[in-house]
């Protein structure tokens, strides 16, 4: 009605014709409109209708435009509310993003800083080792030319001395030998009783400690098998809701402790991965260790070596002077049971076997000193050859680069078995020939 009474009304402006009727519902009026306008005019009744509409429909408009402007004030309003807030929540997490760099960034310098400290750290360590083992080497080394030339002064000094006076001195030496070999003996025995003591006193602790570590897990048994009993009896009392929260909150606690063993495994894996773009890696570590078990076994195969040597010594000492005392023993009891002819022919037969017995033992004692030699000559290689390899090696020590003398060597490689083979053979051809006795003991 509205519409049909401004399409008939010329009076109105065509600004407010747009405002009141939109074009769309002008132009579907089509020619049923222009009959209604006709009949319209036909009846006077247009102004009526004017008067109506400007009565009751422009108010109307006046306030939807007065409220559409406060909803766009307020809609602003809130844009403006939306955005300092998006603003504000991106400069916290561009700081909290900036602090995670800074701390990464430090985290990965202060590996890298322990990294040049344990670098620092080898290196100072196979500085020291290097001088460690030379100072062994020189220590050794003095100690053999020390020994070399008291025995020089004791072979010297027997040439000089007299056949009674040098019976005389071997006899002494003997016994000094005897009474040595006696007293170690008796202090090893004892060290032995007081380790094997020490040692039943520590296999009964131990058994001790194991009974009691039985009992109490068995007692821990017991008490766990009863508390879960009195679990389940007062959890069968507790309504089925709280019973249901309860299960929660141990869901609940169960998920925290899984949380908190994932995120101690992420940190490890981060630390790690820092440690790999500090460049320490896990060949490295391995090299360490290696380093630290080839030191300790070079040690522990030294000691060896010192308490066989100490112990073949021992042995030797004993022999001779087990020997000596039967040779006594038998000599007094032919003594006494023989005449006086008797007695000097058998004198004479004991003076040229104990003759025969010298030259034999002062051959094999030779024989020794010369085994002695080479084997220490071998062993003196053997250590430099080890000295030179650690020396370019510097960079890490594997168990691949470590020659033994019984492995198989490439072609053009020499690991020194073969020497050492060449040198006994040597040695025991010059043995054998008899040129060992003729030979002086300086050249020995």
């Amino acid at each position: 009605i509205v519409a049909w009474a401004v399409a008939g009304q010329p009076s109105l402006s065509a600004e407010a014709s747009e405002l009141l009727v939109p074009p769309s519902v002008t132009a579907s009026m089509g020619r049923g409109g222009e009959l209604a306008e006709v009949a319209m005019l036909d009846q006077g009744n247009s102004a009526l209708l004017v008067g109506s509409f400007v009565a009751f429909a422009l108010p109307a408009v006046a306030t939807n435009y007065k409220r559409s402007k406060e909803d766009q004030a307020a809609w602003e309003d809130r844009r403006k509310a939306l955005a300092e807030e998006s603003r504000r929540a991106r400069s916290e997490l561009e700081k909290t993003r900036r602090a995670e760099v800074e701390r990464r960034n430090a985290r990965k310098l202060q590996v890298i800083a322990q990294a040049q400290a344990e670098t620092e750290k080898r290196f100072a360590w196979k500085v020291e080792m290097i001088a460690k083992e030379e100072a062994a080497a020189s220590a050794e080394s003095a100690e053999r030319a020390k020994e070399k030339e008291a025995r020089k002064a004791r072979l010297d000094k027997r040439r000089e001395m007299a056949k009674p006076e040098l019976k005389k001195l071997r006899k002494e030496e003997s016994r000094q030998r005897r009474v040595e070999a006696e007293a170690k003996m008796r202090a090893e025995t004892e060290e032995k009783n007081l380790r094997n003591a020490a040692r039943l006193a520590m296999i009964q602790e131990a058994e001790k400690a194991r009974s009691m570590k039985t009992m109490a897990t068995r007692e821990s048994r017991l008490r766990t098998k009863e508390a879960k009993k009195l679990r389940e009896e007062e959890r069968k009392q507790i309504p089925k809701p709280e019973l249901k929260k309860m299960r929660a909150e141990e869901s609940k606690k169960r998920r925290k402790e899984v949380e908190a063993k994932m995120k101690a495994e992420r940190k490890a894996k981060e630390e790690r991965e820092l440690e790999v773009l500090a460049g320490i890696s896990d060949s490295d570590k391995r090299r360490a260790d290696l380093r630290q078990q080839w030191a300790q076994k070079t040690e522990q195969k030294a000691e060896e070596k010192k308490l066989r040597i100490e112990r073949s010594r021992l042995r030797q000492v004993e022999a001779e002077a087990k020997v000596d005392a039967d040779a006594e023993a038998k000599k007094g009891w032919k003594l006494e049971n023989m005449s006086q002819a008797e007695a000097s022919k058998s004198m004479e037969r004991n003076e040229a076997k104990v003759k025969k017995l010298a030259e034999k033992a002062e051959k094999k004692k030779i024989q020794r000193e010369v085994s002695m030699n080479l084997r220490m000559e071998a062993e003196s290689r053997l250590k430099a050859e080890k000295d030179a390899k650690i020396q370019r090696k510097v960079s890490g020590i594997s168990e691949e680069n470590i020659l033994d003398a019984a492995e198989p060597v490439e072609e053009g490689q020499s690991n020194g078995a073969e020497e050492d083979a060449d040198r006994w053979d040597m040695a025991d051809n010059w043995l054998k020939n008899g040129s060992a006795a003729k030979a002086p003991a300086e050249e020995n």
